[in-house]
């Protein structure tokens, strides 16, 4: 059994939303996959999802790069969010939120000076935290080129229960985080299949197996030996095959372990 922790189905463009569910329920190799927000009528989307597959979760959240088409109105789009967590089990988590650097957007096109972007984002992401602290759900990270900043900022609101998702910094970072809390996750996608991501690699292979969590981040990113193909949530078992490769313990014990940090860290194993 897999778990693809982060997929985004209705992002697909070779084929519909739907063809992508019903082939994973239709498979005779069975994966669960969360179905991750970036902004409202995508949580909604995940929220649906979750409803109509079984083997399909949520998470609803607003994305970095989607904060602007929300500026000034920071509550009511915090307000629609956790109106869709009433009473729905199958919201899992919050996210995905977090800081994005890479993608900051010219003044020309987005009217704002580039201190002012980081700003905004940094408003939704401390509202997202809050709102999952205040139904004890975890959260989902998305980083680009703002690693200090978020740490920090996670450090200021001492919040631990978080995911970093689609890993792509070091060891030495990954440190860092374990620091601060012993509990986080976090989530490699098909980039640690790539020949040259060796600095992810070895994250993978020394942080503890209690810690890891394994993505697909579909449609993007497909894995090695597919590259050049659209992602899908299938695939992620050559991350999982990737994490077998670069690790000492048994591969049973890798899968089993994973399979049930997924469960535990989104506290579906009760």
């Amino acid at each position: 059994m897999l778990f693809d922790t982060h997929c985004h189905p209705y992002l697909s463009e070779k084929q519909s939303e739907k063809e992508v569910l019903e082939s994973i329920k239709n498979s005779s190799f069975p994966n669960l996959i969360l179905c991750v927000g970036t902004k409202i009528e995508t949580s909604q989307k995940c929220k649906e999802t979750s409803k109509n597959y079984d083997f399909a979760f949520a998470s609803v959240g607003i994305h970095p790069c989607e904060t602007l088409e929300y500026v000034w109105q920071e509550k009511e789009r915090i307000n629609e969010l956790e109106i869709m967590l009433q009473n729905d089990k199958k919201i899992v988590a919050i996210g995905e939120c977090w800081l994005d650097y890479y993608r900051l957007p010219p003044l020309i096109e987005s009217k704002f000076e580039k201190q002012k972007i980081i700003d905004i984002q940094k408003t939704f992401f401390r509202l997202q935290i809050q709102l999952a602290h205040k139904y004890n759900l975890p959260l989902i990270i998305h980083n680009r080129e703002a690693k200090e900043d978020i740490l920090k900022i996670l450090q200021e609101e001492n919040f631990k229960n978080f995911v970093f998702h689609c890993y792509t910094e070091d060891r030495e970072y990954a440190k860092k985080l374990l620091d601060f809390s012993p509990q986080c996750m976090i989530s490699f996608s098909g980039i640690l299949t790539f020949k040259n991501a060796l600095w992810i690699q070895e994250t993978a292979k020394y942080i503890p197996l209690k810690n890891i969590l394994i993505e697909t981040d579909s449609p993007y990113l497909s894995p090695a030996p597919e590259r050049g193909t659209e992602n899908h949530p299938q695939k992620v078992k050559f991350v999982l095959d990737k994490i077998k490769e670069l690790r000492n313990e048994n591969n049973e014990l890798i899968e089993e372990t994973i399979y049930q940090n997924s469960l535990d860290f989104f506290c579906l194993s009760h």
